[in-house]
């Protein structure tokens, strides 16, 4: 016969483990062995061989050190050469407070074209279904009217409605245009305006977020070249590194330095596989610039 005994721990004590657990999955760490002295630690890349970078501290100097875990590699680099080196990338996107307004306009100009194709495929594509959907149409009312048999009405109208299914499921409703995009860059020039800030004095997973945000595919580190190198950067980001070198060698007055300026792209390419994915989740990574 089971006996009544005493609940191990409170319901109080219970909720509130629980609640720590959920709030630990929705939150996870960005490692278990991360280093608040090695915040390049897997996402630094060794240029010879691909391979992402590891650390360690070399205690009798008290100095840390990244590693390419390639056997015959050998490829070892200071930590504090690599914070530097980094900072230096994140000072690629600085602006001046005052030239924010100017820099927004150029960064819309930039994208325009984007937007422009994606009004156009909009168009074509609306056009399409309306000529479509009125030959379904007509299918319709010859079948109705028996000037076609059930045969030739089932093999025009499974062809039509196909054709449609497959234009509505390429058409994303959720697709960005000018006025949200004009939205994220709120966040994307206040940072700007001092990149390192939100950088070099964060805890160490709040680091690690940001440069992967920024950089989605690592920094790559030649040790021949003795050079830093990036990837691919969020593409709402990109045009900024232009903007920003451009507005430093040229202090001549905004109106000349917008003249000079050509940001508008021969074809989106690229752009259009990225931009979409990187605005959605600048909304969804707002927290990582404040």
């Amino acid at each position: 016969m089971l006996g009544k005994h005493e609940p191990i721990i409170s319901r109080k004590i219970f909720l509130e483990a629980n609640k720590i657990i959920a709030e630990k999955r929705q939150h996870p760490t960005v490692h278990k062995d991360i280093d608040e002295n090695l915040p390049l630690k897997r996402f630094a890349i060794c240029g010879e061989c691909n391979t992402p970078l590891t650390g360690f501290l070399v205690k009798k100097k008290g100095l840390y050190y990244y590693k390419c875990r390639t056997k015959g590699c050998n490829h070892n680099l200071s930590a504090k050469k690599m914070h530097e080196d980094f900072s230096e990338i994140l000072s690629m996107f600085q602006v001046d407070k005052d030239d924010v307004e100017l820099v927004e306009g150029l960064i819309m100009d930039y994208f325009s074209l984007y937007f422009e194709e994606q009004n156009q495929n909009l168009q074509l594509s609306q056009k399409k279904l309306t000529e479509l959907y009125d030959q379904l149409n007509t299918v319709k009312e010859r079948y109705a009217l028996g000037k076609i048999d059930d045969e030739m009405y089932a093999e025009f109208s499974v062809k039509y409605k196909k054709q449609i299914e497959e234009i509505e499921n390429n058409i994303d409703p959720t697709a960005i245009n000018s006025s949200n995009l004009k939205k994220g860059l709120k966040n994307v020039l206040e940072f700007c305006v001092n990149p390192l800030s939100l950088w070099q004095p964060r805890d160490i997973e709040r680091k690690i977020q940001l440069q992967k945000y920024l950089f989605p595919e690592g920094n790559s580190v030649s040790k021949q070249k003795r050079e830093v190198l990036t990837s691919r950067i969020k593409s709402i980001f990109a045009p900024i590194v232009d903007i920003a070198r451009e507005l430093r060698e040229n202090k001549k007055g905004q109106s000349a330095i917008s003249n000079q300026l050509s940001f508008r792209v021969t074809s989106s390419g690229q752009i259009s596989n990225f931009l979409l994915e990187d605005v959605k989740s600048l909304k969804e990574n707002e927290q990582l610039f404040y």
